[in-house]
């Protein structure tokens, strides 16, 4: 299963073209995960952790439209994707 991740900064700034571009892409609406946090702490996005936890099985993809939605920087960034690569491992045992 293909899952898409949109996030902006803050509650002012919009969503439509990460939406549109993964509409684009053939994403179902419900699998558009959508978020208006800031990309400072990974405990506060709720929607991002909800992704993780609840519907990220074995075998699917998180599409984000930009590396910068996941974190705000090349560290965060890694770390987040550390932490999805032990998420598979654990599945995997």
């Amino acid at each position: 299963m293909k899952y898409y991740y949109a996030r902006v900064s803050s509650e002012s700034q919009n969503l439509d073209r990460q939406v549109e571009y993964f509409k684009e892409l053939g994403a179902n609406p419900r699998t558009i995960f959508q978020e208006k946090r800031s990309g400072k702490n990974f405990e506060d996005r709720e929607i991002w952790n909800e992704l993780l936890l609840e519907w990220i099985k074995e075998g699917d993809t998180v599409v984000v439209k930009n590396l910068d939605r996941i974190g705000r920087n090349a560290k965060e960034v890694r770390e987040c994707l550390i932490d999805l690569a032990q998420r598979v491992l654990q599945l995997n045992l």
